[in-house]
């Protein structure tokens, strides 16, 4: 009803303009969202920005965006850090609380896709927990991905940590029906009204005041479904983390001026970046970069949109630089998770030698990559034309997974450790389908429930058992 609303309202505009400028009303339309755009460039009027919140976004904070102070940064807080030193100390937590000699490590990759792929990160988290009596979670270490898979890894890491805490009321059954909630309404009405007509509205948040956009919506909506467990500023978990309660959560989010990558997590990865002079400084670390606006201050669920934000359906978020980055959703670059694993074990190969018998990376996907009843067919006329450009769109993650099949080969040769690869499909029939979106039909949410007692599913979690359980 917001979408229908929303074309509504568009509709009578153009209406009313063609009744008054006739003709001229398309050049005219055309011509001020031109003046825009510039004036957009040279000041902040009409510029839109949708806002970290809990960042410092005030004059005296803005950080220079430029390679010359991305490599500067980069001198101050590279290799041989106190960076290197806490990654240490959180794996030697990590190992004491596994109570074994040589542990497997397990990382959780996680894909893309909005509500479906939360619920089914969610689901077979959970699930194979249980049945692996709670071995999956102890064995758990690092977790990255991109969009919805990580707001349902985020999820479980804090219904885990609140266990442990002892302040948990429900089953997971319970804990599925809030995260399946719908995220989609709310969306759409903030898109119809408040974007559009509304922008001096504000929200507060740790004494800061920001733009209330749809942005801002969807975080308020997340933490009413889920009861505002995620209610928390970045820094919340540091400890946690360093403590080994939970594992670490690494964010990877795109920055589309330039297609780095901004890694996010209350940890300090200067670590992972590397010290050779000649990189490009792909990655760029959030706490080091943006240590003067209140790098642990950020709300999480701010973070979790960063990393989850659908073109158009979210908007970009503006960070505070000069000129201002725009951050998009961490599948741009890496849906999967498995540039940021490969850059992790690189970095901590040395201790992982010494220390474990070995390394497991859990792939959880809401598609798998070759599906039952696919067929291709015969290339149109009319396809002909547009293949060209529907194929950045059509096989944009194909492509990433070949890229990152082809990358994690290369590195199996160059790790002096063993690293093996469980995956869980959720999609595995070409004609089954379940909406990309943020929001979930019953039948939808029955779907993604059952997939995890699939063969395929079943195996994949038996074959996680005696890898962790080292038989």
């Amino acid at each position: 009803m917001s979408i229908l609303m929303l074309l509504t309202i568009l509709s009578m505009v153009i209406g009313a303009l063609n009744s008054w400028f006739h003709r001229w009303t398309y050049p005219l339309v055309f011509l001020v969202v031109i003046v825009m755009s510039i004036l957009s460039s040279k000041v902040g009027l009409f510029r839109y920005t949708s806002y970290a919140l809990g960042l410092d976004y005030s004059k005296k904070s803005i950080v220079n965006y430029s390679p010359e102070n991305i490599k500067e940064n980069h001198k101050l807080f590279g290799a041989h850090t106190s960076s290197d030193e806490r990654i240490i100390e959180i794996l030697d937590n990590w190992k004491t609380r596994t109570g074994e000699e040589k542990p497997k490590l397990v990382i959780l990759n996680t894909s893309g896709g909005g509500l479906r792929s939360a619920l089914w990160t969610f689901t077979v988290l959970s699930n194979a927990d249980e049945a692996l009596d709670f071995k999956l979670s102890k064995h758990l270490q690092m977790i990255t991905g991109a969009s919805g898979g990580m707001v349902g890894a985020a999820y479980f890491r804090e219904i885990n940590l609140r266990k442990k805490l002892k302040t948990l009321r429900g089953d997971n059954a319970f804990f599925k029906t809030r995260l399946s909630r719908d995220l989609l309404n709310r969306l759409s009405f903030s898109a119809s009204t408040s974007d559009l007509f509304m922008r001096y509205k504000k929200i507060k948040y740790n004494g800061k005041f920001y733009t209330q956009e749809r942005g801002s919506e969807f975080e308020t909506e997340l933490h009413q479904n889920l009861q505002n467990y995620l209610e928390h500023p970045l820094g919340y978990y540091e400890k946690y983390e360093k403590q080994s309660l939970i594992p670490i959560m690494i964010f990877s989010p795109t920055i589309v001026n330039d297609g780095r990558r901004l890694l996010i997590s209350s940890q300090n990865l200067s670590f992972m970046i590397g010290d050779n002079e000649k990189t490009t400084f792909e990655n760029i670390d959030f706490q080091s970069f943006f240590r003067n606006n209140n790098p642990q201050g950020i709300r999480f669920s701010s973070v979790l949109r960063a990393n989850a934000t659908f073109p158009m359906i979210m908007p970009m978020m503006g960070m505070p630089t000069k000129p201002e980055i725009q951050l998009m959703d961490a599948g741009i670059r890496d849906n999967y998770g498995g540039k940021v694993s490969v850059d992790y074990l690189f970095s901590l190969s040395d201790w992982i030698i010494k220390n474990t018998s070995g390394v497991v990376i859990v792939e959880i996907r809401d598609t798998k990559r070759i599906m039952s009843n696919e067929v291709y067919k015969e290339v149109s006329l009319i396809d002909k034309l547009s293949l060209p450009f529907g194929n950045l769109l059509t096989n944009f993650t194909r492509t990433q997974d070949l890229d990152q099949e082809q990358l994690i080969k290369m590195c199996e040769s160059s790790f002096k450790f063993p690293v093996d690869k469980i995956t869980f499909n959720l999609r595995e029939d070409f004609n089954e389908r379940i909406s990309l979106s943020w929001h979930l039909t019953k039948r939808e949410k029955q779907k993604i429930e059952a997939a995890f007692t699939s063969q395929e599913n079943q195996m994949s979690l038996n074959k996680l058992n005696q890898l962790i359980s080292n038989k």
